[in-house]
C-alpha cells in the first residue's frame, strides 16, 4: 500500500483491520510520511526563516488537517506499535530526502497544472527515429544518479517517509509477550457486543449472525443483500484452505 497510510484518520484502527485479515505469518508491505507535504510550501519555508517556527506549526497543523493528513509518524511509531499488537517488523527503510520531497512537490503541481509531458505526439516521434532504446538508457542513468544524490541528501538533512515490512505472528509466537489479549467484536449492525460460537458471532440484539472463515471473522451488515453470499459462505467452509499471499 503506497503513499495512503498518511492520508487515514486513525493509523490504529488501520492496522488492527490488517492484522484481523492477514493470516498467521502473512506480511503486509506499505509506506508511511515523516514530514507532510505542506513543509514545502513558500508561506513555511519564509515563516521559519524569520524564525517564527510555533507560527509555522500551528499553520502546518491546519493544513495536514485540511489535506487529511492527520499525523505524522517519528522513526519509532510503528516500533512502539508492534509492542502492543501481535506483528513484528521486517523491514524498515528511510528513503527520500527533504529536497528530493520538494521537488517532488513541485513537478507534482506543475503536472497538475500543465499535463504530463510524454503525450502521443512525442511518443510518436520517438519511435519514429528510434530514441526509445536510447532515451531509456539516458533516463536509467539520470535515476540512478538521483538516488544516490538522494542517499547523501537523506543522511545529511533527514529523510521523509519510511518503507515498512510487517509480519503478523504465528500461534506459537503470540505466547511469547506480543499479544495485546482478547479482542470484543460487535455487531455492525446495532453496535452490540457478539457471542462466538465454534464458528460463527451472534448478536442476540438483531438476531444476526456472521461466519468465521479461516479464523478471520465476516462481519458484513449488509450481507443479507449480496447475491449469493450465503452459497459463497456454504461453499468456503467445504474447502480445504490454500495456502495464499496477502
Amino acid at each position: 500500500m503506497n503513499n495512503l497510510m498518511h492520508h487515514l484518520p486513525n493509523r490504529s484502527a488501520i492496522l488492527n483491520e490488517v492484522l484481523r485479515v492477514l493470516k498467521k505469518g502473512g506480511k503486509f508491505i506499505f509506506t508511511d510520511c515523516k514530514i507532510g507535504w505542506g513543509i514545502f510550501t513558500w508561506e513555511q519555508i519564509l515563516l521559519r526563516k524569520l524564525n517564527l517556527h510555533r507560527l509555522a506549526e500551528s499553520m502546518l497543523r491546519f493544513k495536514l488537517q485540511l489535506s487529511a493528513q492527520r499525523l505524522l509518524i517519528d522513526d519509532c511509531y510503528y516500533d512502539k506499535k508492534s509492542k502492543s499488537r501481535n506483528f513484528r517488523i521486517l523491514k524498515k527503510i528511510n528513503f527520500i530526502s527533504r529536497t528530493s520531497m520538494y521537488l517532488g512537490s513541485v513537478f507534482e503541481f506543475l503536472n497538475l497544472k500543465m499535463g504530463q509531458p510524454t503525450r502521443e505526439e512525442m511518443v510518436r516521434w520517438i519511435n519514429f527515429f528510434g530514441l526509445e532504446g536510447k532515451i531509456s538508457r539516458y533516463v536509467k542513468n539520470i535515476i540512478e544518479y538521483c538516488c544516490i544524490m538522494d542517499k547523501r541528501l537523506g543522511e545529511k538533512e533527514g529523510y521523509t517517509i519510511q518503507f515498512i515490512k510487517i509480519e503478523k505472528l504465528r500461534e506459537n509466537e503470540l505466547n511469547m509477550g506480543y499479544n495485546s489479549g482478547p479482542i470484543a467484536y460487535v455487531c455492525p449492525k446495532c453496535k452490540k457486543s457478539l457471542a462466538k460460537t465454534n464458528d460463527s458471532f451472534f448478536c442476540s440484539h438483531c438476531d444476526s449472525n456472521f461466519p468465521i472463515i479461516d479464523g478471520i471473522p465476516i462481519l458484513i451488515s449488509y450481507q443479507d443483500k449480496l447475491r449469493g453470499f450465503a452459497s459463497y459462505i456454504e461453499r468456503t467452509g467445504r474447502e480445504k484452505t490454500k495456502e495464499y499471499v496477502t
